[in-house]
């Protein structure tokens, strides 16, 4: 089902009117070939970013084994990243980038268990 999201409408293969805050819109039949899917993202794809395993045992497990965090450990200083890890994570977190809302929750999710 077509959503949209301010301006941005996701169609996936429409052939109908899509009706989006009171306007009208038309899209058209798209082929594969000229259709981009937008991916979801979520901890499993975050995790496939971060070249780790990305099933929900792994992440479970790679939290379990990491978490918890101290408090006054930024997620992306974690000892457990890489460089390039520790810099990706870093970079969506300042710039407010597209994984910055899963960051977050990876964020919360190691620093648990923890009180203030």
């Amino acid at each position: 089902m077509p959503s949209c999201r301010g301006n941005v409408v996701e169609l996936h293969r429409l052939q109908r009117p899509l009706i989006c805050n009171g306007a009208r819109m038309i899209a058209c039949a798209i082929d594969a070939e000229n259709f981009m899917e937008l991916p979801n993202k979520d901890l499993g794809t975050l995790f496939e970013q971060l070249g780790l395993d990305s099933d929900p045992a792994s992440i479970d497990a790679f939290i379990a084994q990491h978490a918890p965090l101290p408090n006054e450990v930024k997620v992306s200083e974690a000892p457990f990243w890489n460089e390039s890890q520790a810099a990706f994570l870093k970079g969506e977190l300042l710039e407010d980038a597209e994984w910055a809302p899963i960051v977050d929750e990876l964020n919360v999710r190691l620093h648990e268990h923890n009180a203030p």
